[in-house]
């Protein structure tokens, strides 16, 4: 469930991106917005400039949208920006932290430098990794996401992600769009054309056999997965390509005006390799598709 939402604020238009998402979400899925702002101790703005810019932040929230004020709730508070952020979403107890993907500017990235980092890392709840503005105005908005790209890979860890992405669909009215990268057998018949001898050629189409089963099983798994989304009544396709799973997860999201992009990992203590390795790593870098990040704990 998306009940409470926590919008993390440094003061920058940047880092602000995020509201009209959270204030978008709110409407529909009629969730609490928590705004908060971290000042490290010692530090500038004041703790009294930072309560008076949170208050002009929901008014502005309330003058763009159909919020109602109990529906918002503004924190300053002081100490590290990561550790307080974190503490603050387990005592409110936080479904989603929705952040920008930038910092104070658009050359001080919160995600490589510490805040969005450590949160991603270390956060028990899912985060919603913010790259770009949202296009559409979030008053009254319910489309948000038209198409959502949820990339599995067959594991308990991937479908962890199903039951947050079903909400999403529902609440969003989105495709959904489950995707599966299939590895192909390096052995390709156009390498060796003029070179084939008949071994080679019976290695090459006893390779291709190979890449046809893998296709085949991995369409026969999403297929199984597409029947509860269907049975809900949500708009559900599906998609096996071959190649290397974050390159074609980026290419087809950005050939195809996907909106967001879902992933899962482990919980507070059980990242995965997955997610900081060589696919969702480059997943939160490249691009500006905004990222979900689908925290759950595998029984």
């Amino acid at each position: 469930m998306l009940n409470e939402l926590l919008v993390p604020l440094d003061g920058s238009k940047t880092a602000e991106i995020s509201i009209a998402y959270a204030t978008a979400l709110a409407q529909i899925a009629k969730s609490q917005v928590h705004l908060i702002k971290v000042t490290e101790p010692g530090s500038t703005p004041s703790q009294f400039e930072d309560e008076n810019y949170l208050e002009k932040v929901k008014g502005h929230i309330q003058a763009q949208a159909e919020t109602r004020s109990q529906n918002l709730i503004a924190k300053s508070l002081t100490g590290k920006p990561a550790d307080e952020i974190l503490n603050y979403a387990d005592a409110a107890n936080i479904d989603l932290i929705i952040v920008s993907s930038h910092g104070k500017s658009a050359d001080s990235k919160w995600f490589l430098g510490s805040v969005a980092d450590k949160l991603l890392r270390a956060a028990k709840q899912s985060i919603l990794l913010i790259k770009k503005p949202l296009s559409v105005s979030p008053i009254n908005q319910t489309k948000i996401f038209n198409k959502i790209l949820l990339p599995l890979d067959g594991s308990k860890t991937g479908e962890s992600a199903i039951p947050t992405m079903e909400e999403m669909a529902y609440l969003t009215g989105a495709e959904l769009i489950l995707f599966r990268v299939v590895a192909q057998s390096s052995l390709q018949r156009d390498s060796f054309l003029g070179f084939t001898d008949e071994v080679l050629e019976e290695l090459i189409e006893q390779a291709d056999i190979g890449n046809q089963d893998r296709k085949e099983s991995a369409e026969k798994y999403l297929a199984e997965v597409e029947i509860s989304f269907k049975q809900k009544g949500l708009k559900v396709s599906s998609i096996v390509v071959f190649g290397q799973p974050a390159d074609q997860i980026i290419d087809y999201s950005q050939a195809n005006n996907v909106d967001l992009i879902a992933t899962a990992s482990h919980g507070r203590s059980g990242i995965t390799r997955w997610v900081f390795g060589s696919v969702t790593d480059k997943i939160l870098h490249a691009g500006d598709t905004p990222v979900l990040v689908v925290k759950a704990k595998i029984a």
